[in-house]
């Protein structure tokens, strides 16, 4: 199982700096890691939140997708150890992320890419015009095959083999292009979330942070 882990870095000498001039330096551990846990909360949700907006989930599988963000309790800051590692343990996510290229399986050797109306879309099983629903039947498709919905394939006059669907008499309109490879689209923006949040949330985030650990620190011996 492919998993991705999110690393982002950051600067944390303003915190030093203040407890430093304060005298209290045995608090900077305390702050930080602090500071570092609830940032790291504050993307998790973020991407959780990206996440339902990006895809079409279904109600039970929300639960199992929102926990694959996950940040386990040993891989949270302490006192010691000044960072937070994000994992994203669902391989589907990880490789959205990336875009990461699709090839085909099951004994293919193409793959259907959206073409005409459909490009850029997508398109779900619920879909008459999904793949799934057209029965071309196994194996890799062929010239002048016929599906469901009214689909056949041909090779068009470039030489790419495509599937049409049939509007009318005399009108066709292009649903697929057989590819031996698809990228996958970026959509969640892992990284782009999380360097977002540490530019515009830290100040506000560390100086929440700072301020627990001033209300509960006892007076220095």
């Amino acid at each position: 199982m492919k998993m991705m882990i999110v690393n982002v870095d950051m600067q944390v000498q303003p915190v030093i700096e203040y407890f430093k001039n304060i005298q209290r330096e045995d608090q900077i551990p305390e702050a930080i890691k602090r500071g570092l846990n609830m940032l790291a909360d504050r993307f998790q949700q973020r991407m959780r939140e990206r996440i339902e907006s990006s895809f079409k989930i279904k109600d039970s599988r929300k639960k199992f997708i929102f926990n694959s963000i996950k940040i386990s309790k040993v891989n949270r800051a302490t006192k010691t150890k000044w960072n937070v590692t994000i994992s994203v343990e669902y391989a589907q996510l990880a490789s959205f992320e990336e875009g990461q290229a699709h090839t085909p399986a099951n004994g293919r050797s193409l793959l259907a890419a959206q073409a005409g109306k459909l490009t850029n879309k997508i398109v779900r099983g619920s879909n008459a015009l999904a793949m799934r629903n057209l029965t071309f039947g196994s194996g890799t498709i062929q010239p002048h095959q016929t599906g469901g919905n009214r689909t056949f394939s041909l090779k068009s006059d470039t030489g790419s083999l495509m599937i049409f669907q049939r509007t009318g008499k005399r009108t066709i309109k292009p649903i697929y292009r057989m590819t031996s490879r698809i990228t996958r689209p970026v959509k969640p923006h892992f990284i782009d979330t999380a360097n977002q949040i540490v530019s515009s949330e830290y100040q506000e985030v560390f100086t929440q942070a700072i301020e627990q650990v001033f209300k509960s620190m006892r007076p220095k011996k």
